[in-house]
């Protein structure tokens, strides 16, 4: 019989750590407010575009930002706003400039700068820390608005469109279910053997440095590395092994043992291998003598991983660049690409 595994849903252990430190409802702020405050920190801005006769609105105020998991979550990840449609209020936007509710409009003059010749609600428009915005449109429940705070949240649109995230994201939580159900084709090795596999019988390592409270890494955890074509791909020319990147336990690689830091939330070997940069998602790849040949800090969806993991496990890596191995061999890439492709259709 084959192994199953559960994993469960990351965002559910991250919300848990800011149960007491935060409120239940979201605490939404001004644009004078975020202005100030964006300028102080940078962390995405969500702006929440309603109207009051607005049947959509009003359950997306009590279905969504009312729910507990979801507040926790924009209050610590976002700088969060509400606004009426027909407010008549005079905004200065976060360039300075000001909006105002002209007398002839039906909205607005904020919302059709946002929205354009598009106009419905509910609708969320957000920035990102780089004052990069794009708008969502309609009601989404709890589970429907997850995936694009954590989108911003984790900076997965610094590599990927948003629309293949979500694609991803659903194989992975899909709506409704608190904990999901997934066979493990990739044989993951324990760390503290793997001086002795690599003693008996050298291969090259990749490590997943995996960071449990951000749901980005275990989405390349169930759907990337578990994909049952990159997961054959990477047992057979790898050892696959796990750094918990806030364990507790003492660990031995490269023969030297590494425990959880003294100063950090982190372990010590988690630190070291991702040179005090705790972006997540990252992995490492090893050659045979544990020489670093890549690591990567980013999310990435399965047909681009493949792309990377069979350029260094094919040993492409010793005789061309990255670039010249996708124009070289794209085409001889694509059919195993398209098979991949088609677990998340």
């Amino acid at each position: 019989m084959k192994k199953a595994t559960i994993y469960l849903l990351g965002f559910v252990l991250s919300i848990n750590t800011l149960a007491q430190e935060l409120p239940d409802t979201v605490r939404w702020m001004s644009f004078e407010q975020v202005r100030a405050a964006f300028y102080q920190k940078n962390k995405p801005i969500l702006i929440y575009l309603y109207t009051d006769d607005c049947d959509s609105c009003s359950m997306m105020q009590g279905l969504s930002f009312e729910n507990s998991e979801v507040a926790k979550y924009i209050n610590y990840y976002f700088y969060p706003i509400r606004f009426n449609a027909r407010s008549y209020d005079t905004v200065t936007f976060f360039n300075g400039s000001k909006f105002v509710h002209q007398p002839s409009q039906k909205y607005h003059s904020l919302v059709t700068v946002f929205l354009k010749d598009s106009i419905h609600f509910p609708a969320l428009v957000v920035f990102n820390k780089y004052a990069q915005g794009q708008v969502f449109y309609g009601f989404r429940d709890r589970d429907h608005i997850f995936p694009i705070l954590i989108y911003y949240a984790e900076e997965v649109y610094t590599t990927t469109q948003y629309d293949d995230f979500e694609k991803v994201y659903f194989k992975t939580y899909p709506p409704g279910l608190q904990q999901v159900i997934s066979r493990l084709h990739i044989h993951w090795k324990d760390i503290n053997q793997l001086d002795s596999l690599m003693h008996q019988s050298p291969k090259m390592i990749f490590i997943d440095v995996y960071d449990r409270l951000r749901v980005g890494p275990t989405i390349m955890r169930m759907q990337v590395y578990n994909n049952p074509i990159i997961a054959s791909y990477l047992n057979k020319h790898f050892y696959p092994v796990t750094v918990e990147a806030r364990g507790k336990d003492t660990v031995v690689f490269n023969g030297r043992e590494y425990g959880p830091s003294e100063r950090y939330p982190y372990h010590d070997l988690a630190i070291s291998m991702l040179d005090g940069k705790m972006k997540f998602p990252a992995f490492l790849v090893l050659d045979k003598d544990y020489r670093l040949l890549d690591r990567e800090q980013v999310f990435l969806l399965p047909e681009d991983f493949y792309r990377i993991i069979t350029y260094l496990g094919d040993g492409y890596y010793q005789r061309m660049s990255f670039q010249d191995y996708l124009k070289q061999y794209e085409k001889q890439l694509e059919p195993t690409i398209e098979k991949i492709r088609k677990f998340y259709r």
